[in-house]
């Protein structure tokens, strides 16, 4: 009867050790994405900020570009 409750404990010791090993690694794997989390996140900020920017010079551009097909016509509207 004894030998067999030592058996189960070492079983269940045994058991324990795994489950302890395989929490800690998912422990660590966890705080490998949450780093990897914040920094994808900091790019993307950083990306956001970029595509602001150019979405602003484009508008930028457009504007030119419609002022310069504006001036022809209306001087050729002017001298008509």
């Amino acid at each position: 009867m004894q030998g067999e409750q030592r058996r189960q404990r070492s079983v269940f010791s045994q058991q324990k050790s795994i489950l302890e090993d395989k929490l800690q690694e998912k422990e660590a794997l966890a705080a490998t994405q949450g780093t990897k989390i914040k920094q994808l996140e900091g790019v993307r900020d950083e990306l956001d900020k970029r595509v602001r920017v150019i979405e602003a010079l484009l508008a930028s551009e457009r504007e030119v570009a419609e002022r310069k097909t504006r001036r022809p016509t209306e001087i050729l509207g002017a001298a008509g």
